[in-house]
Parts: structure tokens; C-alpha cells; sequence
């Protein structure tokens, strides 16, 4: 849509060129001055302006019959015609002309055909419509953000009439793989009223019937629209937005209502309005495998823009059923990119935020009843000129009196007591797993060795007994670390993060899911709906150590053909070392079977901790090395039945960090006697 703006410009400037020259010069002069401006237009923005008549009205209006806009290769050779206009008359202010800033008062455009042809899907890397580039360079350098938002509402205000008219629009998109015409019979503002009618299709879905309408003031900037569909029973849908985003967007009526106000002495752009919907629907497959419904939300919003940023003002408030909130947000765009998030909600009725939940978000609380107050407060910052300053902060607190009343579609006190545990791999379900000692293979905490406890615990997650389920610093590290390597590189889940997502929800990777995993989590770390023993031993007993193994138990009888109790420091530091990819146990031995030496490191590391908190001692500790590790239950067999592995397929396993002594202090499972 950005390309289009830009063919919208060329006709606007045409326009305005014709309407000067007709104030200040004589015809044959007025054609010179046409040719030389259309060809400037043709270099700056890549496109050809053509028309067949010109014809002039009075001394400050005139009509154009056949305009043509075609798209230029590089070799400013013409390719494809864009955009047709049968017919064009405008009147411009006299008062403007003589200040040399064109202003129109009627405007009258028929028959507009618009055709733009989509090189690559939207997946691909240069998914744009039309290759024209526009300049932003100008004799100061590049235009600042004030500086453009300034131009392009100026710009509209002048040439958008409050006497308008527009007959027969007809736009086209089109690629290889995805088509969309967009049809507009009629538009008209008149007596600072308009109104429309638009018809569109995308792709098969079935054709829209929109109806568009509101008003528009020019004297003080303001536009207000109403969008809603003809048929009493159809959604609008948001056109385009599948294609480019892969998101489906729709709602019973969308209203918008703007305000622009600059300020040319501070550079300051404000941007006031409100906009809402009823019965907004969202969809887009990497934010939830369902639909999200999300009522009827609105916000009063206030944006300011100066040279280098955009920002969502603080007063601005969102609404969401019951929920009312002021975010913050602030985009840099310097050389670099920054971005602020801030949003603090004091105490208020927990009930707001667990009854406004979009349906489809969080499956597993929908129907949760809560009593009492909590409050929330969030901060995330950074800048891309130093990604190691990021700050992230995020905290909900529960003040006394908050309580659940009634669990939604799960019951999350279900870790306390007997319950069978669902083993996915691939989102297939391989098999069920009771939590219970009615299973051969379960173990209770004290069954499982001591250094086997320790290790994973100091390798996952080694202020579980500490947090309330959340660790600030290592989600704040990984999002450091995913932000440089522009992947996701390392996560920051805790085991209490972990364990809710195997035993609460599905495997899919969701944006919707790792939400509703915090929520949860919260609400079971926050109300002691778990002991974390328990938690830990639920954890030790469903965790995936390798092909279709899992659990201390089978994990013992698989590497080494023994009792977890029965554990030795290697055996354990082993086992908790390749929890992060248990099926590629077999890339971290050499082909003569033994551990590879770049793990000695992370043996190091982990035995240091024991150390620390009193498990082992400083000589048991000199004799621990990775290579001590000797597999003889079926994991063995394996090993040597597989092919020889190159150094390429090794596992990555990221090396654990050296903590301070404060484990000692800490650490709740020591060896008896100690």
C-alpha cells in the first residue's frame, strides 16, 4: 500500500503542477513546465505520468481526461501500465495558489483502474508489490520521522476537498500465488459527511459487502469512520492483511476517529483519537492454532512524533471487557532501532484481568473464577546500539485476600495427587504415564540419587526452591542472546515453566502458549496449589532422557543398567546434560565410545557446584571427568550399533555458568550425614 501512496502523489502533483501553471503562466509555457516537473516525477519516484486532454474550466480549475501511470524498469523503460484515471477535475483556493501552497476545494475523479502485480509470496524476502523506490534524501540527508508524517498529513489535508467525488475505482493485486480486487462504486464527502460502498474479494473467500462511513473536517484535522458490513450477519475482514502477514483480522464493526495537530516550532506531532470494534476476532497461525475472540475492545490513544520517534503516550487507555489499562511504548528510529515498553497497573480486582481473557488465548483457564486484588507492573527496554543494556521486568503480585474460587476447563491442583502424564513426541502421543508408585517406574524424591537431584537441578534451574516460578536475569539472557544472533538461540524457561507446559498444555509453539504457560505458572507458584517437592519429583519422573524414555527411573536402567539411587556423580551429570536434546545422546561419544572432551567443561562446572553445597567433596571432585562415563544398559548397544559420528553432529549443549558459593547456603538436597 506504501507503492500506492506513491502513484496516489504523482496524480496529486500533476494535479497541482496544471493548477499553478494555469495562475502563473501562459499555456505554451504551462506544457514546458508540465514536461520538466512529470519527468522529475519519473526519476524521483519511478513511474511515467501520461494524460490525452487537458482542459481548462476557469482560471483556477481544469480537468484532465486520460491519465496513465506505468511503472519504469531501470533502464526507465515502461513495463506495465498501474493506474488509469477516465476523468479528473479540480479547483484549487486562488488564496493558496498566490501563496504558492496548492489547496483544493472540489475534486472530482471517474474511473479509476489500478493494477498491481506481486512479484514473490509474502514469506519470501522481497515480498513488495511494485519496485519503486522513493528518495528520502534531500540536500539535509534523510528526511526525520517528524518530517514525513508532517509531509504526508499536510499533503492529505490540502488535496483531499471537503466537496469530493469519486466514481468507478477498481483496484486489483495479483501474484503467482494470491489475487484480490477491491471495487468502489461510489464516494462522496460532502458537508464535511461521506460515505461509500466497497466490494471486495481475496483469494476464495466469499465477497465482501462493506459500507464506509463518517466525517471529515479539514479546518481542524479530523476524520472519523464507521466500518461495517452491508449483511446483517457478516464480519468485515480486513483485506490484505492474510497475504501480507499471514493474519486474519475481522469484527462486526470497526470505528476510528483521528485528530492531527503539528507543531512546526518543537517538531512535535500529535496524534489524537479512539478506535474500537465489536466482536474483534484475530487469527494467525503462529499466535494460536485458535481463533482468538476478543469482544469489544477500544482505547483513547495519543501518539507523539518528533524527529526520531513514535510514541504511544501514557495517557493513553485500552479496554478490554473489564480490563483498563495505560501502556507506554516508544520506537526509536535513529541509526539504530530502541525500543520502551512500559505498562504499571496499581492494585485493582483480580476478576477484571481473569474474566477479560480473548477467548482462545488461555483454553485451559477459560471459566476461572477469582476473588481479591492484584496489581502488575512490566518494563522492557533496548537499544540496537547496545543490546547488552536490555532491561526486562515483569511482575504480578496477589495481595491478601486472592483466591480461586472455581478452576476453569483444568484443574490445576492435579500434580498433587495421582494423575496420568501424556507423553508427546512430534505432537504425537507416544504414551500415558501414571504418576503414582502403582507404576514400576516411578520414584518418589527419595528413591533418586542425591547427586542425580542436584545435578539437574543446578544445570536447569538452580534457584528453583527460591523463585516463584519465574527468573528475570535468564529470561532477560536469553532475549540478550536471541536479539544478536537474530534466532532463538536460548530460551529462560525455569523447571517450573517446563513442567507446565508438559503437563498442562499441547507442544505446539505458540506465542499463545508460552502466555498461557505463564499464567499458569503463576497461579500455581503464587497460591501453593503444588509444593515445589513435588514438583520436583513430578519432574524427575516425566522428563524425556532419550528415545522413548522417560524419567529417572527408566533413564538409569537405559544408560547404566541401574537403580537411580544408585547414581555416581558422572553417571548423574551426564544424565543432566543431555536433558536439553536427550534423542541425540549418541553425538556426544567419540567413536571409540567416550564422552567427548569438549564436555569436560560443563563436568567441571556442575561438580563445582556440588562442591560449593557440600554434596561431594574437594577430593571426590578432582576425580570427576567426563570421560569416567561408560554406558551398559541398552543405551550402550545402541551406541555401538550406530554409525561413527563426526565432530559436526555433536551436540551443543551450552556449557552451564560458574555461580557463586551461595549453593551452600542454599541447596536443599544434601547426602546423608553431611
Amino acid at each position: 500500500m506504501k507503492k500506492l501512496l506513491y502513484f496516489i502523489i504523482a496524480i496529486l502533483a500533476l494535479i497541482a503542477l496544471a493548477v499553478g501553471a494555469i495562475f502563473f503562466f501562459s499555456d505554451t509555457i504551462m506544457k514546458k513546465v508540465l514536461d520538466k516537473e512529470l519527468n522529475e516525477v519519473r526519476d524521483k519516484y519511478g513511474v511515467k505520468v501520461e494524460y490525452e486532454g487537458l482542459k481548462f474550466n476557469d482560471l483556477s480549475s481544469m480537468t484532465f481526461n486520460g491519465i496513465s501511470v506505468y511503472k519504469l524498469d531501470a533502464n526507465k523503460s515502461v513495463t506495465d501500465t498501474i493506474v488509469t484515471v477516465d476523468s479528473l477535475t479540480a479547483t484549487a483556493q486562488l488564496r493558496s495558489l498566490m501563496k504558492k501552497k496548492l489547496k483544493l476545494d472540489r475534486l472530482a475523479i471517474s474511473g479509476v483502474e489500478v493494477s498491481l502485480k506481486m512479484k514473490k509470496h509474502r514469506n519470501d524476502a522481497d515480498a513488495d508489490s511494485v519496485d519503486i523506490e522513493k528518495k528520502d534524501e534531500n540536500e539535509g540527508g534523510k528526511k526525520s520521522v517528524y518530517e514525513k508524517f508532517n509531509q504526508a498529513t499536510g499533503l492529505f489535508f490540502r488535496m483531499m476537498p471537503e466537496q469530493f467525488s469519486l466514481s468507478d475505482l477498481n483496484v486489483s493485486v495479483e501474484s503467482d500465488s494470491f489475487y484480490a480486487k477491491i471495487a468502489v462504486p461510489r464516494f462522496q464527502i460532502k458537508d464535511d459527511k461521506f460515505e461509500s460502498d466497497i466490494i471486495c474479494q481475496e483469494m476464495t473467500h466469499e465477497i465482501q459487502n462493506i459500507s464506509l462511513t463518517g466525517t471529515y473536517q479539514r479546518k481542524n484535522q479530523t476524520v472519523s469512520a464507521d466500518i461495517q458490513s452491508n449483511i446483517d450477519t457478516a464480519k468485515v475482514i480486513v483485506p490484505l492483511v492474510e497475504y501480507k502477514y499471514g493474519a486474519k483480522i475481522s469484527a462486526n464493526l470497526f470505528s476510528l476517529k483521528v485528530s492531527v495537530d503539528a507543531d512546526e516550532n518543537a517538531e512535535l506531532f500529535k496524534i489524537r483519537g479512539n478506535a474500537s470494534a465489536e466482536y474483534l476476532s484475530i487469527y494467525h497461525e503462529r499466535l494460536s492454532s485458535q481463533t482468538l475472540n476478543c469482544g469489544a475492545p477500544s482505547a483513547e490513544f495519543l501518539l507523539n512524533i518528533d524527529k526520531n520517534s513514535v510514541e504511544l503516550d501514557s495517557s493513553t487507555v485500552v479496554r478490554l471487557e473489564k480490563l483498563e489499562f495505560s501502556p507506554y511504548v516508544k520506537l526509536e528510529k535513529g541509526d539504530n532501532f530502541g525500543l520502551t515498553i512500559k505498562l504499571n497497573k496499581e492494585r485493582f480486582p483480580a476478576d477484571d484481568l481473569f474474566s477479560s481473557i480473548p477467548r482462545g488465548l488461555m483454553p485451559s483457564l477459560e471459566g476461572i473464577k477469582v476473588d481479591g486484588d492484584i496489581d502488575y507492573h512490566l518494563l522492557f527496554s533496548f537499544d540496537m546500539d547496545n543490546i547488552d543494556s536490555l532491561q526486562f521486568a515483569s511482575s504480578m503480585k496477589k495481595y491478601p485476600g486472592f483466591k480461586i474460587t472455581k478452576f476453569g476447563n483444568v484443574d490445576l491442583r492435579k500434580m498433587q495427587d495421582t494423575f496420568t502424564y501424556l507423553a508427546y513426541d512430534q505432537n504425537v502421543l507416544q504414551r500415558r504415564i501414571l504418576l503414582s508408585e502403582q507404576n514400576p517406574n516411578y520414584r518418589k524424591l527419595d528413591d533418586i540419587s542425591v547427586y542425580l537431584k542436584n545435578a539437574v537441578l543446578f544445570s536447569e534451574d538452580p534457584s528453583f526452591f527460591r523463585h516463584h516460578g519465574f527468573l528475570e536475569s535468564a529470561l532477560r539472557e536469553s532475549m540478550v542472546k536471541n536479539i544478536k544472533e537474530k534466532r532463538f538461540a536460548r530460551g529462560g524457561s525455569t523447571i517450573s515453566m517446563q513442567l507446565v507446559k508438559n503437563v498442562f498444555l499441547n507442544r505446539e509453539k505458540k506465542l499463545q502458549r508460552k502466555a498461557e504457560e505463564a499464567m499458569i505458572v503463576w497461579l500455581i507458584e503464587n497460591n501453593a496449589l503444588t509444593s515445589k517437592e513435588r514438583m520436583y519429583e513430578v519432574y524427575l519422573n516425566v522428563i524425556e532422557w532419550g528415545p522413548n524414555v522417560y524419567g529417572a527411573a527408566e533413564a538409569a536402567k537405559f544408560y547404566f543398567d541401574k537403580e537411580p539411587s544408585k547414581l555416581s556423580v558422572e553417571e548423574a551429570i551426564y544424565l543432566a546434560m543431555i536433558i536439553p536434546r536427550p534423542k541425540k545422546f549418541k553425538w556426544c561419544f567419540d567413536d571409540e565410545g567416550k564422552l567427548r572432551d569438549s564436555y569436560e567443561q560443563y563436568f567441571s562446572t556442575i561438580s563445582g557446584r556440588m562442591l560449593n553445597a557440600e554434596i561431594i567433596s574437594e577430593k571426590e571432585k578432582e576425580k570427576i571427568s567426563c570421560k569416567n562415563v561408560e554406558l551398559t544398559g541398552d543405551a550402550a548397544k545402541m551406541l555401538k550399533s550406530g554409525a561413527s559420528v563426526t565432530t559436526e553432529e555433536e551436540d551443543d549443549v551450552e556449557e552451564a555458568e560458574e555461580k557463586p558459593s551461595i549453593f551452600k547456603k542454599l541447596f536443599k538436597f544434601r547426602k546423608k550425614g553431611k
